[in-house]
C-alpha cells in the first residue's frame, strides 16, 4: 500500500445504515402519500386505505378490517415498537454534487458485526493520522478505485480554535473551555447535505473533542457514519430511552456496534457529564412531535430527546435545538425552572425555523410521523397545518425572556459555506428581533457565521473574531 496519506474526497458522502429499514422507509412514504392524496381527492379515508392496501409492503406496516377501514385502520404494534435493526450496509456516494449521484451510489454489504466494526474503523483511520496500517486495506483500495479518496497534506485545524462556542455545520456546535471541548450533534462530511470541502477542516478540529452530546435521533443530529470518524474512547451522551419506537430508534446499539466504550444515557434534570470545571446537565426536549396541540395514537410514540445546559465558571449556555411546545410540556416552563435552579443563561442557542405538518411525510420524509396520528387526525390531516411543531422566533423569544438569556446564537437551520451565514439566518433573526422588541426583552444576538465562534463574555463581530 502507498505511504501517501489519503483523505476523503471533498464531496464524497458515507452512510452506515440497515438496508431493510431504509427500504421500508421508502415504501412507507409511498403508502402514506397515497392514502393522504386519495383522502383529499375523494373525501373518503376508508376507500383511500382500501386502495393503498394493494401497494407493496402495506401489510408490513398496517392492518384494518374491510368492513370499516376508517375506524379499524392501525399500524402494526411490532412495527411501531420494533427491535433495533443492526447496521449492515455502508453506502458511498462518490460525488453528491452530481445530478445522478443517487444512481452512482455504492452499496457495500456488512454481513456481520465484525464487518461493521471494520468498516467504521476504516473511516476512523481515513480521518486520522494514518500512522498505522488501515483496518481494511481492501476497503481503502476499493474506495480509492471508486474515486472516494484523494491525496492530502497534513492540515492544521482551522476556523474552530480557542475558548468559546464554535458554530460548525447545521446543528453541530463545539463548546470549548479550559482545554476541553464538548461537541453537539456532529453530522459532518458524511451524508451530502452540504459541501464536503467545507466540512473537512471542521471535522479535523472537532475530532479532538473531549465528549459528544446527542440531542435526538433525527438524521441531521444523530448519524452513525459521522460518529465513525471519532475516536472510540470519547464519551457519548445520548437521551435515555425507556422503549424505542418508530420515532426514536436506539442510540446505543449503533454506537456499540462501532466500538464506543463510554455511552451515557442521560435523563432530564440530571448531571450527564463533568469535565474538569465543566458540567453538562440534560434538560427536557419538548416539541417536534407529530402534533403540538393534540396527542398521538399511543403516548409511547415520541421523538425522545435532550436539550443540554453547559456550565463553567465563566459561562452558562443552553442548547435547545429543534424544541417546541406540546401537550406534554412547554419549553417556556422549562426555561423558568432553569432560571430558578441554575440562574440566568449567558447563551441560548436554538433553531429559529417553524416546522409544520405541511405534507404527510413531514419531519422524517418517510411518513412515520403521520403513522403516529390518530385515525381522526390522519383523515383530517389538512387541519393540522396550522400547528407549529417547533418554537419559531416567538417561542424562542418567550424562552429567552423566561431564562433571562443574555445572548442568542442562531444555528440548526441547514448547512452552508464556511464564513457565511446559513441560508435563512438573516430573515429568522429579523423576526426574533421584532419579537424581543415587542416583549421589551434585552438580548444580544450573535449573527455568527458557519466556522466562526462566540467568545465567552465578549462581543462578537460578523466574522466571528472578538471585538
Amino acid at each position: 500500500m502507498s505511504t501517501e496519506r489519503k483523505r476523503l474526497a471533498p464531496h464524497c458522502a458515507f452512510r452506515l445504515i440497515n438496508q431493510a429499514h431504509t427500504d421500508d422507509q421508502a415504501a412507507l412514504s409511498v403508502i402514506v402519500q397515497a392514502i393522504a392524496d386519495r383522502t383529499v381527492a375523494t373525501g373518503h379515508f376508508g376507500s383511500a386505505i382500501m386502495a393503498a392496501a394493494t401497494l407493496p409492503r402495506f401489510d408490513h406496516f398496517f392492518t384494518f378490517d374491510a368492513r370499516d377501514p376508517a375506524a379499524t385502520f392501525a399500524p402494526r404494534p411490532a412495527w411501531l415498537f420494533p427491535e433495533d435493526p443492526p447496521l449492515d450496509t455502508l453506502v458511498v456516494s462518490v460525488d453528491e454534487r452530481r445530478d445522478n449521484a443517487y444512481a452512482e451510489r455504492l452499496y457495500l454489504s456488512l454481513p456481520d458485526a465484525a464487518m461493521v466494526r471494520l468498516a467504521a474503523d476504516t473511516l476512523l483511520w481515513l480521518a486520522g493520522d494514518q500512522r498505522t496500517e488501515p483496518p481494511s486495506a481492501a476497503l481503502v483500495a476499493s474506495l480509492e478505485q471508486a474515486g472516494c479518496l484523494s491525496p492530502t497534506e497534513e492540515r492544521a485545524p482551522a476556523a474552530v480554535v480557542g475558548a468559546g462556542i464554535h458554530r460548525l455545520q447545521h446543528a453541530s456546535l463545539l463548546y470549548a473551555h479550559g482545554g476541553r471541548s464538548v461537541l453537539i450533534d456532529p453530522v459532518l462530511h458524511t451524508i451530502g447535505y452540504g459541501g464536503g470541502a467545507d466540512d473537512w477542516p471542521l471535522l479535523q478540529a472537532a475530532r479532538h473533542c473531549s465528549a459528544i452530546l446527542i440531542s435526538h435521533s433525527h438524521g441531521d443530529h444523530f448519524e452513525p457514519s459521522s460518529l465513525a470518524f471519532f475516536p472510540r474512547h470519547i464519551p457519548v451522551v445520548v437521551p435515555w430511552v425507556a422503549q424505542t419506537n418508530i420515532l426514536t430508534p436506539s442510540f446505543v446499539a449503533p454506537l456499540r456496534a462501532m466500538g464506543f466504550t463510554t455511552i451515557i444515557e442521560a435523563r432530564w434534570w440530571e448531571t450527564a457529564l463533568r469535565l474538569g470545571d465543566m458540567t453538562v446537565t440534560a434538560l427536557p426536549f419538548y416539541g417536534e412531535q407529530p402534533r403540538s396541540r393534540g396527542g398521538m395514537r399511543d403516548p409511547r410514540l415520541r421523538n425522545i430527546g435532550n436539550t443540554y445546559l453547559i456550565e463553567t465558571p465563566v459561562d452558562r449556555s443552553w442548547f435547545v435545538v429543534d424544541t417546541g411546545n406540546e401537550v406534554a410540556g412547554n419549553m417556556k416552563d422549562v426555561a423558568t425552572r432553569v432560571l430558578r435552579q441554575f440562574g440566568p443563561v449567558d447563551h441560548v442557542a436554538s433553531n429559529l425555523a417553524e416546522f409544520h405538518a405541511r405534507m404527510p411525510t413531514y419531519i422524517t420524509g418517510s411518513g412515520t410521523y403521520w403513522a403516529c396520528l390518530t385515525n381522526s387526525d390522519a383523515e383530517n390531516f389538512a387541519d393540522l397545518k396550522s400547528e407549529c411543531l417547533t418554537l419559531g422566533p416567538s417561542g424562542v423569544a418567550d424562552l429567552i425572556a423566561a431564562c433571562a438569556g443574555r445572548r442568542f446564537i442562531p444555528y440548526a437551520d441547514w448547512w452552508g459555506e464556511i464564513n457565511h451565514p446559513s441560508k435563512n439566518q438573516a430573515a429568522l433573526i429579523s423576526q426574533l428581533r421584532d419579537c424581543l422588541a415587542a416583549m421589551q426583552v434585552d438580548c444580544d444576538i450573535a449573527e455568527i457565521n458557519i466556522g466562526s465562534a462566540v467568545p465567552f463574555g465578549r462581543a462578537v463581530i460578523a466574522d466571528g473574531t472578538a471585538a
